[in-house]
């Protein structure tokens, strides 16, 4: 009987992320013998040392074992090991991947490039190395390669699923977000493929939070508007909003064990929005003060 292990690679353990998400792994009926932290108390040594952590963690295992690969600073688990085994046998999968309907293309001082495009012809699909699932026999070449050969993992996964590199086995796509939720800005109805979007949905949340947070419906566990339960939600680029996403689905469902760490949408918002009213007044001000000075003279 293969086993299953949640993953993880993270330094600071002190973090409270990083207690929400092993609290979380907790609550979901994880055991500690099945919750593997690798680079614990160690320093970051970028994607390629991350990779070389997950290589070597596959190796000390039997190959069919499996491995829910998983971000802990932005992410929080809600999912049991039995669920996670039967959605991956459900789909007959060797490797399942979390997907994005936004990703970052641009190579600019704003946003860092994290992928390279859409891994679908007929529609935007791009992987997010944040959930992961699959057999050590699988994962492990496919990070080996990433590590030798790329410094960002999504990218690396881009390459390695479009090229081919090696024998893949079957690919499984979670677009209904069955096991990982990856809540991005903006109307998550809405997948449209233009990055130059990114930002214009990012504003839309700063003056609009339900935006991107009616996706999630539910009481004890996150409901999906589609009727999927994700068995995580992972809150990508968090130094954007100031945690405000990851914060939201903390407090809703992890309530008295969920640590804040950062800005809720409340006050978020009114930060937002004092600001804009702060700067239509100074507008409004410099305006008044340069029709009085033409009126003088």
């Amino acid at each position: 009987m293969p086993r299953i292990f949640l993953v993880t690679v993270a330094t600071d353990v002190s973090k409270p992320q990083f207690q929400n998400w092993k609290s979380s792994a907790t609550l979901a009926g994880w055991e500690d013998s099945q919750v593997i932290v690798l680079g614990k108390n160690e320093k970051w040594g970028g994607w390629s040392w991350r990779c070389n952590k997950i290589v070597e963690f596959c190796k000390m295992l039997h190959p069919e074992d499996r491995m829910v690969l998983c971000d802990a600073y932005d992410l929080l688990v809600f999912g049991s090991p039995k669920e996670f085994t039967e959605l991956f046998e459900k789909n007959h999968c060797d490797i399942l991947f979390g997907i994005d309907y936004l990703c970052v293309k641009h190579n600019d001082a704003i946003l860092k490039k994290s992928c390279t495009g859409s891994i679908a012809k007929d529609r935007p699909v791009f992987i997010n190395g944040g959930g992961v699932m699959g057999t050590m026999r699988h994962l492990r070449p496919a990070y080996a390669y990433i590590r030798d050969n790329h410094t960002d993992d999504q990218i690396g996964w881009h390459q390695y699923v479009t090229d081919q590199m090696y024998e893949m086995g079957t690919i499984c796509l979670d677009e209904k977000n069955e096991m990982i939720l990856n809540m991005m800005f903006g109307n998550h109805k809405i997948r449209d493929g233009d990055q130059n979007k990114m930002y214009l949905k990012f504003l839309q949340m700063l003056f609009n939070p339900g935006i991107t947070t009616s996706i999630i419906q539910g009481a004890e566990r996150p409901l999906l508007n589609n009727g999927s339960r994700p068995l995580m939600v992972h809150t990508p680029g968090m130094s954007a909003d100031k945690g405000a996403r990851y914060n939201y689905v903390g407090r809703r469902f992890l309530k008295n064990s969920f640590i804040v760490s950062g800005m809720t949408f409340v006050g978020w918002s009114a930060i937002t929005y004092s600001t804009l009213g702060v700067l239509v007044i100074l507008v409004v001000y410099f305006t008044c003060i340069r029709k009085n000075a033409h009126s003088l003279n």
